[in-house]
């Protein structure tokens, strides 16, 4: 089953690596250390695909709307894959923002109907039509990607200087999991890249 990350879901995770909210009590850092290991090792199994873009604003001409490109390329990745996998998917987002849930939606609903915006646009036809929005304590695998959004974040900010639940994390990603290692990426613009996006 395909599961795509939402990149903006990561309040819970980080209450839980901070001990804020529901984890004030929990003063004893390696019980949360290991409940996020456990957490990633879940995300880590070979039956949750994941997939990232990232954007490279300094190549960009122009860096407006750099939320809708890369929710664009990554719906293609999503579509991609599917199509390999000869099924059919739904998008899931942290329902947190009206008005950003809503222009997400009809986005998808756009691609849908018209395919994706640019020169070498493609058709999109493994997603339902529209993304689905709920709040992430009521579904297990918005709590995942949580966790796995935290975790890209923290591999990219860690230093030596950070805090012990921090490095170990960081430590045990790199070392004793795969989850630098996404089923599909993209990185745009590359040095190549000669693609103009509409609206950029």
């Amino acid at each position: 089953m395909l599961q795509p990350i939402h990149p903006l879901a990561t309040d819970r995770v980080s209450a839980l690596c901070n001990r804020s909210e529901n984890f004030k009590a929990w003063t004893d850092i390696g019980k949360r250390i290991s409940v996020f290991k456990k957490l990633l090792k879940i995300v880590d199994s070979p039956a949750i695909l994941k997939i990232w873009v990232r954007l490279e604003p300094a190549r960009m001409i122009a860096e407006d709307k750099l939320a809708e490109l890369a929710f664009m390329f990554f719906v293609e990745k999503v579509d991609n894959l599917l199509k390999e996998k000869k099924a059919v998917g739904l998008l899931i987002g942290d329902a947190e923002n009206d008005k950003v849930s809503n222009a997400t939606a009809q986005t998808l609903s756009n691609y849908r109907e018209g395919g994706t915006p640019y020169e070498f646009g493609r058709d999109i036809e493994h997603l339902i039509d529209t993304v689905h929005f709920t709040h992430s304590h009521l579904s297990r695998m918005l709590q995942l990607a949580d966790a796995y959004a935290w975790a890209t974040q923290l591999l990219s900010a860690a230093t030596p200087d950070t805090d012990s639940l921090r490095a170990e994390v960081a430590r045990f990603i790199k070392e004793e999991t795969k989850l630098t290692w996404p089923s599909r990426y993209k990185t745009w613009p590359t040095e190549d890249s000669r693609i103009q996006v509409s609206g950029t």
